[in-house]
């Protein structure tokens, strides 16, 4: 099959000039066919989960058609319903730039979209740790700048790249929605990574003392269950409390595949995701069913540590990307909704509570010493490292 030669996307209409052997004049018969092929594979999965997401889809009148030619003149058409099924059908052509109508000989194919959901916690800038203020009942982060955890900006970026090809990084192939728990101020981490791609975001409303590793992937269960996403990307800990509990807790408690540290991810199709996990003394390869949780390691944004199904040779620039200014004020109109913390977890007992917080004690001043043996005594007879 030829490469494609025209694409359009439109809300409930196509438009474009004329291209190659398929003539623009037919759009608006292209888009009748596209909701033909929609309604016939309605009835093909009638009373099926299938068949309500799809009708829910036709309904919202967004359609995207790509149009492929073939050198036998035969022409494949594939429709985007919505964003999660494609459906390919053919139809015939009289000769070049001639139309003689759609064939009645439909095929009917779905293909998922993959839809990740990714957990973002803001965090008190890392680089700036010594002039956090230490109570003995608590944290003190006043003055101090938030910032995305950096493991899980890692996560973003991860999802972003298994969900797009990488020559156009501005069009989404998949769906990427991410999460926090946190006040209202924390909406701007969210829009931060709107702008960076994500599609749309969630807050639940809560605060830190409110909340422990178990309480989030509970809550972030009952989001699974109501989001339906095929992957959960999570940075692999947070680094205020290093816990590394939330992405094995999640899996356990959705009977989910995981793959911890991973350092690489490879895509095979929507189905399989092949994971490096970064252990002692190298990798570990190991195969993951969606959906399936996954938490990443830093190695994760190097230049080809993410293949995706869309174009898995591309070499990325190191590191994650940063918002281009258009694009920073395109995602304050991207969705962005609240939930409270009650509506996913019920019981909001904390299994870990913190009582108190202390510094480490100070270390005692270093002492040069003149001679081996002096040293040795040093050692056996104050540090008492040596017999």
């Amino acid at each position: 099959m030829a490469a494609a030669v025209a694409c359009a996307v439109g809300a409930g209409s196509l438009s474009g000039s004329a291209v190659g052997a398929v003539s623009w004049s037919v759009a608006a018969e292209l888009e009748s066919a596209v909701r033909a092929v929609s309604e016939a594979a309605l009835e093909g999965a009638a009373a099926t989960e299938e068949a309500a997401e799809l009708e829910a889809a036709v309904d919202s009148d967004c359609l995207h058609a790509c149009v492929e030619s073939t050198a036998a003149g035969t022409t494949i058409a594939t429709a985007n319903i919505g964003n999660r099924r494609f459906i390919l059908f053919t139809f015939s052509l009289d000769g070049p730039g001639g139309y003689s109508g759609f064939d009645t000989r439909w095929t009917k194919l779905y293909m998922r979209r993959v839809k990740i959901l990714v957990p973002l916690k803001r965090v008190a800038d890392p680089d700036n740790a010594n002039k956090i203020k230490i109570s003995p009942n608590k944290i003190d982060t006043v003055g101090l700048e938030f910032k995305p955890n950096p493991f899980d900006e890692y996560a973003v970026e991860t999802a972003l790249r298994l969900t797009e090809n990488g020559t156009n990084t501005k069009q989404r192939l998949g769906e990427v929605i991410v999460v926090t728990f946190g006040p209202k101020d924390t909406e701007q981490t969210l829009r931060a990574a709107l702008a960076t791609g994500a599609d749309r975001a969630i807050r639940v409303d809560a605060t830190d003392d409110q909340l422990d590793g178990d309480l989030v992937a509970r809550a972030l269960k009952a989001l699974v269950e109501k989001e339906k996403p095929d992957l959960v990307l999570l940075g692999k800990q947070e680094v205020e409390g290093d816990a590394n509990q939330v992405g094995q807790l999640l899996a356990e408690y959705l009977g989910w595949p995981q793959a911890t540290f991973a350092g690489s991810i490879k895509s095979e199709g929507d189905k399989v995701l092949t994971v490096g996990r970064e252990v002692d003394g190298g990798s570990m390869i190991v195969k993951v069913t969606l959906p399936a949780v996954v938490t990443v390691d830093l190695r994760i944004v190097s230049p080809h540590a993410v293949a995706s199904m869309h174009k898995p040779d591309h070499t990325y620039q190191e590191g994650v990307r940063f918002a281009a200014l258009m694009a920073i004020m395109a995602a304050k109109k991207k969705p962005l909704v609240e939930m409270k913390l009650a509506e996913l977890a019920p019981d909001t007992a904390l299994k870990i509570q913190y009582l108190g917080f202390e510094p480490p004690p100070a270390r005692k001043a270093g002492v040069k010493v003149k001679t081996v043996a002096e040293l040795v005594q040093k050692l056996r007879a104050e540090a008492k490292v040596i017999q």
